[in-house]
């Protein structure tokens, strides 16, 4: 991956924390709490199971694991020491959209 290319993957986890974020919001604000099936599209599974509950535990633990995914785009940003690791334990919390954050490991050569 070219070094241009490279300069824009701290967006990935970003993006992926974002999402969350918006889907707690959305479930929070709009979502009228039917019984959701397990193929019922979520972006992540804290984000199913709060929208399925509507529990605070899910939203609270919804929002951490997005904090930390964003935290982890922050620190890729500015080429942190532990950037890896915490965008790595970002993506984990929050699959499948956390893959976003892998696909960024991955790729990231420091």
């Amino acid at each position: 991956m070219g070094k241009t290319a490279e300069q824009w993957l701290w967006l990935l986890p970003l993006m992926s924390g974002g999402v969350v974020l918006g889907c707690l919001v959305y479930c929070r604000l709009w979502w009228t709490p039917v019984p959701m099936g397990i193929g019922d599209p979520d972006c992540s599974v804290v984000c199913w199971m709060f929208c399925n509950t509507m529990h605070n535990f899910w939203f609270a633990l919804g929002v951490l694991f997005s904090l930390i995914s964003l935290h982890g785009s922050v620190m890729m940003l500015f080429d942190m020491r532990r950037a890896r690791m915490v965008t790595l334990v970002g993506g984990l919390l929050l699959l499948p959209s956390g893959l976003l954050n892998l696909i960024a490991i991955y790729y990231k050569k420091s």
